[in-house]
């Protein structure tokens, strides 16, 4: 999924710590909050895969969608 440039823009101001990952995986958004919590600022991890910044692993779409059926994570489109 592509999102133009004001809604990454948009996304980054929501107040919440928020990161985005690009189709090979690699950052290309890290807003101030999610410097502040990770304490990691975003030109030290922009341009780098996301397995190298924070560890983890790709998620399936099934496994985000039962998160967000829990309750535990919010919809993307939610923000938007």
């Amino acid at each position: 999924m592509n999102y133009s440039s004001e809604t990454l823009d948009r996304i980054s101001r929501s107040g919440e710590a928020v990161f985005a990952i690009d189709s090979s995986d690699r950052v290309v958004l890290w807003n101030k909050k999610c410097e502040d919590l990770l304490e990691r600022p975003a030109k030290s991890v922009l341009g780098k895969r996301c397995d190298e910044v924070i560890g983890g692993r790709r998620m399936e779409e099934s496994e985000i969608a039962e998160l967000v059926e829990k309750g535990e994570i919010g919809p993307l489109d939610k923000i938007l």
